[in-house]
C-alpha cells in the first residue's frame, strides 16, 4: 500500500530529543608558567621573560591602566581664564606714498553761492568753429597718401580684367547670334532680333507696372480689416510681381533677344 503523507499523528507534539552536553573547554597550557614576553607598564624596558612577579619586582608596574598615585592632579592648578590668550602682533603700518583723498566736508561747511557766468557759451562756440582750422590729413608711415602718384586712379589690371571681359561677352553674343540665325532660316525667316531701343523701352514699362502692383499690394498688406476677396486678390498680386520680375529678369540677360515677326 502506498505511505500515506497526511495524517492526524502529524499534528501531535513530537518530543524533543535532549542533546549531550559538551565538556568544559580546558586548555592544555599551564596557566601558571611564566609570561614569555610582555612590554605592559614597562616604560619601554626589555622584559626578561621571567614571569610578571619577577617584572614587578624588578619594575614598577601601575595596578590599573590609568596613572599611578604619584600623578594626580593638583587641585590649584588648573585652567583661569585668558591663561591661553594671546594678544595679537601691532601692525607695522607704513606711509601711504599715493595721493589720498580730500577730506569729506563737515556740516559747517557752507557752499560758494551766487556765482553767475557773464560768459555767452553759444556766440563763444560758433566763433570757435568759424576761427578754427580744419583737420589735418591723415598720414600713412609719415607720407601723404593723397600725395601718391597713383591716387585715385584706375588701377591698370582692373582695365586689363574689363577689356577680357568685353571680348569674351562679344564672342558669346556673335555665337548666339549665329546659332540663332541658322536656325531661325531653316524654321522660319520671321525671326528677327528685338531693337536694343525696344527691348530698353520695354523693360522700363514692365517695371512701372511692377512699382504700381507693388504699391497695391504694400497698401493690401497693411490694412487692418480684411474684407472679402482681399485674401485672392493678394495673391492674384504676388502671382503677377512674380511674372514681371521673371520677365525683367529675361529681358535683362546679355545677348539678342529674338522675336516672331507677324505678317499683317
Amino acid at each position: 500500500m502506498p505511505e500515506i503523507e497526511e495524517s492526524i499523528y502529524n499534528l501531535l507534539a513530537k518530543p524533543r530529543s535532549e542533546q549531550a552536553k559538551q565538556p568544559m573547554y580546558r586548555s592544555g597550557h599551564d596557566p601558571k608558567a611564566p609570561l614569555v614576553a610582555s612590554t605592559f607598564g614597562l616604560n619601554g624596558t626589555r622584559n626578561t621573560g621571567l614571569g610578571v612577579d619577577l617584572i614587578k619586582r624588578d619594575q614598577v608596574v601601575p595596578p590599573t591602566f590609568g596613572p599611578t598615585q604619584q600623578n594626580k592632579p593638583d587641585p590649584s592648578n588648573y585652567l583661569k581664564k585668558g591663561s591661553r590668550a594671546t594678544m595679537p602682533k601691532s601692525p607695522t603700518r607704513h606711509k601711504c606714498r599715493t595721493m589720498q583723498k580730500p577730506a569729506v566736508p563737515s556740516k559747517d561747511d557752507k557752499p560758494v553761492m551766487g556765482i553767475v557766468a557773464t560768459k555767452d557759451f553759444v556766440n563763444h562756440n560758433a566763433a570757435s568753429a568759424v576761427l578754427s582750422s580744419p583737420p589735418k590729413k591723415l598720414e600713412q608711415d609719415g607720407e601723404d597718401f593723397t600725395r601718391h602718384e597713383e591716387y585715385g586712379k584706375v588701377p591698370a589690371y582692373l582695365s586689363k580684367v574689363k577689356q577680357e571681359i568685353h571680348h569674351e561677352q562679344e564672342i558669346i553674343d556673335r555665337h548666339v547670334r549665329e546659332q540663332f540665325a541658322d536656325k531661325d532660316a531653316e524654321e522660319d525667316k520671321n525671326v528677327v532680333p528685338m531693337d536694343e531701343t525696344e527691348r530698353q523701352e520695354l523693360i522700363d514699362a514692365l517695371k512701372l507696372r511692377w512699382d504700381k502692383v507693388n504699391n497695391a499690394y504694400q497698401v493690401l498688406g497693411h490694412r487692418v480689416a480684411i474684407e472679402n476677396g482681399d485674401i485672392k486678390r493678394k495673391e492674384a498680386q504676388e502671382r503677377e510681381l512674380e511674372q514681371l520680375e521673371k520677365d525683367i529678369e529675361k529681358l535683362s540677360r546679355p545677348g539678342p533677344i529674338m522675336i516672331r515677326q507677324t505678317a499683317v
